[in-house]
């Protein structure tokens, strides 16, 4: 059973929860003025809410923090971004030691040495490391007497949560600043010895010991900031994104943000098992955190069972029309119309029975359909997704034989068929295709990126789930040629769902369940829609 911090969902659905509840949105915060509220909310500042207390501090933004403890606001906060418990505990078991203890102002131990200094110059006698890279430089300090963390930009030299140096470092520092809330967070970085290293001890400052320097508003804000930084470059670099990819354990997780996103060794960390015996605390360390948040029901602003205000667009498959017809500023043209078939009023009951379970668990669901006489164009529903605020748009179908999830995959397309031989409307355009992730549609290509990459974690997730509940293997794939084909003779074809293609700025995923012809179609599909 997949562990959570929402309730233990033993249907199909419940992968839904699980991967909804990590999208933290708005909570109201009273201390603040109208116009305050309005600037964050537009720029997606995430902020601390004077009005809450220790424990349950709020933000705007993506990143929940909560807890009193270090431990537990670094576990909340990678949960709220959307890390699973496995992974989460991989990720926390790594920064543990990279960051020392989980001090947002960490600075690399072994490059500063500040017991060396002497008169006010780092370094004393020698040259200290930062200056070293670059001798042009003759002082590390900045005109006010802090630390220049600007000199140098692309050397290697670690700060923060995950030691990030090099260009990434560059990049953190820049979001930082981006996203201060008038909080100065600059400052904590450029005072290693008052936030870092204290009185020449490398390890001088600790996450708790920062918290009582800098307070809880400071820390909660450092963490928020830096988790979503560490979130957001995970879902643009391949390389990172490959975390997700790993087999669900904690030390496939705890290895690959090792060897991979913090790297701090190579040829000894090339495997697992090297892993493990070079860098063994890490592994220990992450399976502490695990066996000690595992059944913690976080307590979010939403409830345990999520965010309130996170939304679930539902779209079950076809409906009542068959006229072919031109999807917007597509060009592509779409007949999907099954009148009220089996598949039409199967997954509208489906939908419904996922609907009334997860909003008596706190979401809102939306359904592209309500009838199984109306058929939105795909192009229609994706819109009620994005005007309903969706975090997650799912398409529900049903087949004989085909059981998996589509997710969505930059470079898929779908275009219209001139070899159909059923009737084009009128002007329609045979040579057009439509690419995901091209910028064809108004989407930036590093949001559909984004999307993409959430989309293929959510139906990794929804893929496992199946597989427990139905007994079977439910694949995952990017490619849907096999069901677009030409030779169906579909009015359009393509290796990718209409309205997964058309939802650049939403992760989408398609789901296909096999009813079978072997006489359990029936208990199968009981089971599909959330009530065995």
């Amino acid at each position: 059973m997949t562990m959570t911090n929402h309730p233990k969902l033993d249907r199909f659905f419940r992968s839904l929860c699980i991967v909804i509840a990590a999208v933290i949105l708005s909570v109201p915060a009273t201390a603040l003025t109208e116009a305050q509220l309005d600037m964050f909310a537009e720029n997606n500042i995430l902020f601390y809410d004077p009005a809450g207390d220790n424990c349950t501090p709020r933000y705007i933004g993506d990143i929940e923090i909560v807890g009193d403890t270090v431990e537990e606001k670094i576990w909340s906060g990678l949960i709220s971004a959307g890390f699973t418990p496995h992974q989460a505990a991989g990720a926390m078991g790594n920064m543990r030691h990279e960051g020392n203890h989980f001090n947002p102002v960490q600075h690399e131990v072994g490059r500063y040495t500040p017991e060396l200094r002497s008169n006010g110059v780092w370094g004393g006698s020698r040259v200290a490391f930062w200056e070293a890279q670059n001798p042009t430089k003759t002082t590390q300090r900045t005109a006010a007497g802090k630390f220049d963390l600007g000199a140098n930009a692309d050397v290697s030299y670690g700060i923060g949560l995950a030691q990030w140096s090099f260009g990434r470092r560059t990049r953190l520092m820049q979001y930082i600043a981006d996203n201060d809330p008038g909080l100065n967070l600059y400052d904590y970085f450029v005072q290693p010895e008052t936030y870092s290293t204290a009185n020449g001890n490398m390890y001088g400052v600790n996450g708790n010991k920062f918290k009582d320097l800098a307070g809880e508003e400071i820390i909660n804000v450092l963490y928020a900031l830096q988790l979503q930084y560490l979130w957001d470059e995970m879902q643009t670099v391949s390389s990172y994104n490959k975390f997700f990819d790993q087999t669900d354990t904690i030390d496939d997780y705890t290895w690959y943000f090792l060897r991979h996103i913090e790297i701090p060794c190579t040829g000894e960390c090339n495997t697992v098992e090297l892993a493990k015996a070079s860098r063994s605390i890490r592994f220990s360390s992450a399976h502490e955190y695990f066996d000690q948040f595992k059944d913690w029901t976080i307590p979010f602003s939403g409830g345990a069972g999520g965010p309130i205000q996170s939304t679930i667009f539902l779209s079950p498959g076809h409906g009542d029309q068959a006229t072919p017809a031109t999807i917007g500023s597509s060009g592509l043209v779409y007949s999907a119309g099954q009148g009220d078939s089996n598949e039409t009023s199967n997954m509208l009951i489906v939908a419904q029975r996922l609907q009334a379970r997860l909003e008596s668990d706190g979401y809102k669901v939306v359904l592209a359909r309500e009838s199984n006489d109306a058929n939105p164009l795909p192009v229609d529903r994706v819109q009620m997704a994005r005007d309903a605020g969706a975090v997650l748009g799912v398409s529900v179908h049903s087949d004989v034989s085909a059981n998996g999830i589509w997710f969505q995959e930059m470079g898929r397309w779908h275009e219209n068929n001139p070899s159909s031989t059923n009737s084009q409307p009128s002007g329609a355009d045979l040579s057009l295709r439509i690419t995901f992730g091209a910028e064809q549609l108004g989407i930036a290509p590093d949001t559909a990126q984004r999307t993409a990459s959430l989309s293929k974690q959510y139906a990794t997730t929804i893929s496992k789930e199946r597989t427990t509940i139905e007994g079977r293997s439910v694949s995952t794939t990017g490619d849907a040629s096999s069901s677009f084909s030409q030779d169906r003779g579909l009015h359009t074809y393509g290796n990718i769902p209409i309205e997964s293609l058309l939802a650049e700025d939403i992760p989408w995923v398609y789901s296909e369940f096999a009813t079978g012809n072997d006489g359990n179609s029936h208990l199968r599909l009981y089971r599909y829609g959330g009530n065995h």
